[in-house]
């Protein structure tokens, strides 16, 4: 039996990691369905005529564009905290498209990943570092997006009570 893939290598190392990026692709799932919710809800209050499918793009980067042109809610998409939340889309892709490896030459990605404590780049191979987050940065994440929901949710109601007035 090769130790390197024993139990206690799987419940110590292997383990952890798919759940600590399961958790945080879910969180970010979550942020995407909540923004494209929103859009939704705030078409129908207000009778837009344009839809969300109208707008070109995926992701929380079309429904940030609906919300900025369509809606007029722009501060919260000009806050550290969506910069943030960017990030959190770079690094969401590498989970999502290379399981987590990324290539040494995606300096961008890397310097993303070096901005957070939390996130680790370990040695893959000798072209490409794995990303390894923990809990820590799950809890982050969270309250990052935890931010910007509140911040959108604010700016719709100044919006509300502008056209009230």
């Amino acid at each position: 039996i090769d130790e390197r893939f024993g139990k206690k290598m799987q419940y110590t190392e292997i383990f952890p990691e798919i759940l600590w990026k399961s958790i945080f692709l879910s969180i970010y799932f979550l942020l995407e369905n909540s923004l494209d919710q929103i859009c939704k809800n705030l078409r129908k209050s207000n009778s837009y005529n344009l839809t969300l499918k109208d707008i070109s793009g995926n992701g929380i980067f079309r429904s940030s564009l609906y919300l900025k042109k369509v809606c007029n809610l722009k501060a919260p998409f000009e806050s550290n905290t969506w910069t943030e939340i960017n990030d959190f889309n770079k690094i969401r892709n590498v989970l999502v498209h290379s399981d987590g490896i990324l290539s040494k030459s995606v300096t961008d990605t890397i310097k993303i990943c070096q901005k957070y404590n939390q996130i680790e780049l370990k040695e893959y191979d000798e072209d490409n570092f794995i990303i390894q987050i923990n809990s820590e940065f799950c809890k982050f994440s969270l309250k990052k997006i935890e931010k910007i929901i509140t911040h959108i949710h604010s700016e719709m109601q100044n919006h509300k009570k502008t056209f009230k007035n």
